[in-house]
């Protein structure tokens, strides 16, 4: 699921990288790069908790945290029915094997 998120956080900056203009294309695909953005610093946050038992979590980091998976679910919530979105949901689906 991360290197889906990762694959589709790179398309769509390179798809920002060229500048495009206002469109429901560019509003659904600055929400899609929320969600797969915030999948990510999600998942190396929960491998941080869970495997550096050395870290200490402050409760102002796990408020930003909280704060940023908030609003991936608010992006979430303003496309979901948008076909991007759900081609992003069965690519999540992906048997391929996982690179450690």
């Amino acid at each position: 699921m991360k290197n889906a998120s990762v694959e589709r956080r790179s398309a769509l900056n390179a798809y920002f990288g060229k500048n495009p203009p206002s469109s429901q294309e560019l509003v659904v695909s600055t929400h899609l790069r929320t969600v797969a953005d915030r999948f990510i610093q999600a998942q190396q946050k929960r491998n941080d908790a869970d495997y550096d038992t050395g870290k200490e979590w402050t409760q102002t980091d796990v408020l930003t945290q909280i704060a940023a998976v908030s609003a991936a679910f608010e992006s979430w919530k303003a496309i979901r029915d948008e076909p991007a979105a759900q081609a992003y949901l069965v690519s999540l689906l992906s048997k391929r094997p996982r690179s450690e």
